[in-house]
């Protein structure tokens, strides 16, 4: 698995983590590793959103002193990062690679060559993206 992050203008670095993820090899790998250098290094960054991997619902990770924004199930149209992955598949296209080392390599480079605008853009459009969301009564957006 590959994780990275984004926040309003920048992005994080990948980080790949071989096997099955936990808790504890979130804790330690992503949020001790990445996310608290980040969230210091990057000011503007004041809550940090998880998905509803199991792993980020953790007991473990729910204590922990990180301000995670509340998110629902099932709201990909509002997570701005899903926009960014999409983008990122794209980019990659119709690589065929060899194996999960190379396939691991093409998604880095991918994610490393991503633009900043690519990212403030989908930031950006998260105020439309809310709006539509209310108009749909929860439904499909269209995003």
């Amino acid at each position: 698995m590959i994780w990275c992050a984004i926040s309003g203008y920048s992005k994080t670095r990948p980080i790949l983590i071989s096997g099955n993820s936990n808790a504890s090899r979130y804790i330690t790998e992503v949020l001790q590793a990445e996310v608290l250098p980040f969230l210091q290094q990057n000011s503007d960054v004041r809550m940090y959103q998880l998905d509803n991997a199991s792993a980020h619902r953790s007991a473990q990770v729910t204590s922990t002193n990180l301000l995670a924004f509340p998110w629902p199930t099932m709201s990909p149209d509002l997570n701005p990062i899903e926009h960014v992955w999409n983008a990122l598949k794209r980019h990659i296209g119709s690589e065929n690679p060899e194996n999960l080392v190379s396939s691991a390599r093409s998604v880095i480079s991918a994610w490393e060559s991503l633009p900043d605008t690519l990212i403030r853009n989908v930031v950006e459009s998260m105020p439309r993206r809310v709006q539509q969301c209310i108009r749909k009564r929860c439904g499909h957006t269209g995003y």
